[in-house]
C-alpha cells in the first residue's frame, strides 16, 4: 500500500499558503487519509469509529477556539463562560494513544488560558479498581471513584494517570461542579486529596521528602512556640 512520504515535510513550509495549493503537502495528506480510512475499515469497531468521527468533527469546528461559550442564565445571551477549579465538563480530548474522544472531566486549575484537567470514565473495569477512602480503601490510587454525591452525574473513575492540559475550546458542555468549596479547598477535601495523590504519583520520591521536611518544620515551629511561651511566663 502507498504511504505518505513525510520526508517531503522536512523543508520549511508556509503558514499562509493554502494546503490545496501546496504541491508538497496535498498528495501526502490525501494518501494519509486513504491509509487511515482503509485501516479503520478493517481494524476499528463501530463504536470507536463513531467516536473518531465525532472527534474529527469537533476538531474541525473548534480547533481555533480558545474559550468556552454558554448562555447567561439571566439574559440568555451567549458569552465567554467563567471556569473555576472544581467545575465538571463534557469535553473532547481528541485522538491520542493514551486516552481519547469525549469524556466528562474535572477542572483542577487554570494555568494561563488553559485548563489542568482529569478525565473520567464510567467503564466497569475502572470503577471496580478505583480507590475510595471508604468504599474501596485498597483500590488503585491511579483512579479515584467519584459519585453523584460529589457532583458527578453517575459513578465515575477519575483517571489520575491521565492528567493533561487542554484548551478551553475543547469543552462541549457544562455538567456541574464539585459539592465542596474548590476555590478554598480544606484538608481532607476531595480536590486536596486528588492533588496530593497526583504529586505522589508524578513526583513520588521528591514529594515524600518534601512532606517529611514539612512535618519537621511543624515540629520545630511548635518547639519554638513552646520556648517563647515559657520565656514569656518567666
Amino acid at each position: 500500500m502507498i504511504r505518505p512520504d513525510f520526508n517531503k515535510f522536512n523543508k520549511a513550509l508556509s503558514n499562509t499558503l493554502k494546503s490545496s495549493d501546496s504541491d508538497i503537502c496535498w498528495r501526502e495528506f490525501l494518501v494519509s487519509v486513504f491509509y487511515f480510512v482503509n485501516d479503520c475499515s478493517y481494524k476499528v469497531n463501530e463504536e470507536e469509529i463513531s467516536d473518531i468521527t465525532k472527534s474529527l468533527q469537533n476538531w474541525t469546528v473548534s480547533r481555533k477556539k480558545t474559550d468556552f461559550y454558554e448562555k447567561d442564565a439571566t439574559t440568555g445571551k451567549l458569552g465567554i463562560s467563567d471556569i473555576k477549579p472544581g467545575d465538571i465538563f463534557l469535553a473532547d480530548i481528541g485522538l491520542s494513544y493514551e486516552y481519547s474522544y469525549v469524556h466528562p472531566l474535572l477542572v483542577l486549575d487554570k494555568p494561563g488560558n488553559k485548563l489542568l484537567i482529569i478525565p473520567s470514565t464510567s467503564t466497569t473495569d475502572k470503577l471496580s479498581k478505583a480507590f475510595h477512602p471508604s468504599k474501596n480503601p485498597t483500590g488503585d490510587k491511579r483512579y479515584r471513584l467519584v459519585l453523584p454525591e460529589n457532583g458527578f452525574e453517575v459513578d465515575s473513575a477519575l483517571l489520575l494517570d491521565n492528567m493533561m492540559v487542554i484548551s478551553k475550546g475543547r469543552l462541549l458542555e457544562r455538567k456541574g461542579t464539585l459539592k465542596e468549596d474548590s476555590s478554598n479547598p480544606k484538608p481532607g477535601s476531595l480536590i486536596t486529596e486528588i492533588k496530593s495523590n497526583l504529586l505522589d504519583a508524578y513526583f513520588g520520591g521528591f514529594y515524600r521528602e518534601y512532606m517529611k521536611l514539612v512535618e519537621i518544620n511543624k515540629i520545630l515551629e511548635k518547639r519554638l512556640y513552646d520556648i517563647e511561651q515559657q520565656s514569656n511566663a518567666v
